[in-house]
């Protein structure tokens, strides 16, 4: 069984700074609000302060960007040494022309009729098994039957073989295979030197781990935000499984009242999400990271409820958060201008609405529970990580 990724949110940040400060940054991909898995590769309807681009929309590359990043056809080793880290990055350069013709074993390929029976498979699903059982094989399979993916981004066929060859599941172990493939991966420039060279150092200490990844080494938005929505779809199916556990055994009439607080949580969210700084080339995981932060916030809130351990609140603390929420309301409120990324009050006043009705119904489902439970006590509770996200002052 192949690991799952850990996506360090303060590496990513730390590397895609210093891809914009040495290179133009790869164009972000716009992200909607709606649950991740169904917003990749296609054209979306993205929040309003947004704009209206497709996921695809490359159009803020330059052309020297353009000149500078490997893909199909495009060896990281064979690209002009241009921009302020060339020099730096000759290195890894070099290593691409060393294995340049480290491909991978005409054995491990599909033969056509296995090609056939892949048609619409996913190598990151099987890899991963998301949505259908692990299959690493099969995984490898797929990936040779689809190296790209039409040109929109993608954690693509090429990219799932690299991480099948460095991590040795799927497929026998060749790290000199894997670099191979890394050099030829659509890619920023910063990003392709740091790939292969994480990859050159697993060589040279002969690593024998399972974790290598794809993510580990993201420089641009774009990457990002890939990575951030294959996160986001793994750790669906568990908060799924979460929820299950914790509802067994419910009567009929509570399980359906918690599906309707499901369902007015989800649309919270939405509006969360539309009301999320979302700017720059980062904004695709900015977006699917603010309703991630939601969704487990619910997941650990309900199972404080089951448990038992809703916290209780002095009156002054009672009246802070209240005067914090006022203050929330008031500053998203406020007009002025706004760059692009940035939600208005109109955003802001859809979140406030759909997170009252959210807050309303929880207390409803939780005072169903356990009468004991103050209105007070549970709005309190549920304000508490919204407002110590937005470190707010107290006025």
């Amino acid at each position: 069984m192949p690991e799952v990724p850990s996506r360090n949110r303060k590496r990513i940040i730390a590397a895609t700074l210093f891809a914009v400060v040495a290179f133009t940054s790869a164009a972000g991909v716009l992200m909607s609000a709606r649950t991740p898995a169904q917003a990749v590769a296609q054209e979306i309807a993205v929040p309003p302060h947004l704009g209206a681009r497709p996921i695809n929309d490359v159009s803020d590359l330059t052309a020297e960007d353009r000149l500078e990043r490997a893909g199909p056809g495009r060896d990281w080793g064979d690209l002009p040494p241009t921009g302020v880290w060339a020099e730096e990055m000759a290195a890894s350069r070099a290593v691409c022309r060393q294995v340049r013709d480290r491909e991978p074993p005409a054995s491990d390929r599909p033969d056509p009729a296995t090609v056939r029976s892949l048609a619409g498979c996913s190598p990151v699903d099987l890899y991963y098994g998301i949505g259908i059982p692990a299959n690493p094989v099969r995984a490898r399979l797929c990936a040779f039957a689809r190296p790209e993916d039409g040109g929109a981004p993608a954690i693509t066929g090429r990219a799932m073989l690299m991480t099948i060859y460095a991590n040795g599941v799927g497929a026998e172990r060749d790290l000199g295979v894997a670099t191979h493939l890394a050099c030829g991966l659509a890619a920023a420039p910063a990003e392709s030197h740091e790939r292969v060279t994480h990859l050159t150092e697993l060589r040279a200490t002969h690593w024998q781990g399972r974790d290598f990844h794809f993510c580990d080494d993201i420089t641009s938005g774009e990457s990002g935000g890939l990575c951030a929505e294959l996160e986001a779809r793994l750790a669906e199916p568990r908060r799924a499984g979460a929820f299950a556990s914790l509802t067994a055994g419910w009567p009929a009439e509570r399980l359906r009242a918690f599906q309707a607080l499901q369902r007015t949580h989800a649309a919270y969210v939405e509006a969360h999400q539309g009301a999320t700084f979302a700017g720059g080339t980062d904004r695709v995981a900015a977006l699917i990271e603010a309703g991630e932060q939601e969704r487990d916030r619910f997941l650990d809130q309900v199972r404080e409820l089951v448990a038992g351990h809703v916290p209780l609140y002095s009156a002054e603390q009672v009246r802070r958060a209240n005067r914090q929420l006022a203050w929330l309301v008031r500053d998203g409120q406020r007009e002025g201008e706004y760059s692009e990324g940035m939600p208005g009050p109109a955003e802001h006043a859809r979140e406030e609405a759909a997170w009252r009705t959210y807050r309303d119904a929880f207390i409803a489902f939780a005072q169903a529970r356990d009468v004991g439970l103050a209105r007070e006590r549970l709005a309190t509770w549920l304000a508490r990580p919204r407002l110590d996200a937005r470190s707010l002052r107290d006025e």
